[in-house]
């Protein structure tokens, strides 16, 4: 499925831009002394923008492969028909490049598979069938039993195009997905 153009992108940064300059702006004229006058509150709102966007797109290329990155020309699956068997919001996990991203990623298992949504961006569903290995640790099992959902429980490897693989998830999150995925090819690492 292919995107179309989006312009809502562009009202997204100038939306940004505006915000930061307000913000500056409030810091700069409720002070007895001017501490920045309006070009340099321009300039600093304009970078401050900047930085936030490049962080943001290098995020979601090395999350998404380009062809479903911001930069390609598909677009994500959202949401799955099935119901809801876990979910677990604000966590952490990892995906692909990115090791470990912390309060941005929600994770929701479903009958039919894993919805993966990351804060400000599209969701990524990935579907029972295109999960392919699992891999658990060894190291810290006591640690993970009395705290599933803050314990790192392995790594779901997938054929999903939409998104890089491995994702990492939490203990309770990668019990619930091997309890939906049968059967299942585990391994153990470390």
């Amino acid at each position: 499925m292919k995107k179309k153009t989006p312009i809502y992108q562009g009202f997204r940064v100038l939306g940004l831009l505006i915000v930061s300059y307000l913000f500056l702006w409030l810091l700069s004229a409720k002070t007895t002394c001017r501490l920045l006058d309006p070009w340099a509150t321009y300039a600093l709102s304009i970078l401050l923008v900047s930085i936030c966007l490049f962080f943001v797109l290098l995020f979601d290329v090395l999350i998404f492969p380009w062809d479903y990155s911001v930069f390609g020309e598909k677009r994500r699956h959202k949401t799955p028909h099935g119901g809801l068997i876990y979910a677990e919001k604000n966590t952490f996990g990892g995906i692909g490049w990115l090791v470990q991203i912390f309060g941005l990623i929600t994770f929701k298992v479903y009958e039919e598979g894993l919805l993966i949504e990351l804060e400000g961006a599209a969701g990524t569903f990935i579907d029972k069938h295109e999960m392919t290995e699992f891999e658990t640790y060894k190291l810290f099992k006591k640690y993970r039993k009395k705290n599933p959902t803050h314990a790192i429980g392995g790594r779901i490897y997938h054929t999903c195009p939409e998104i890089r693989s491995p994702i990492t998830v939490s203990q309770k999150v990668y019990d619930e997905v091997k309890k939906v995925v049968k059967p299942h090819k585990e391994r153990e690492f470390f």
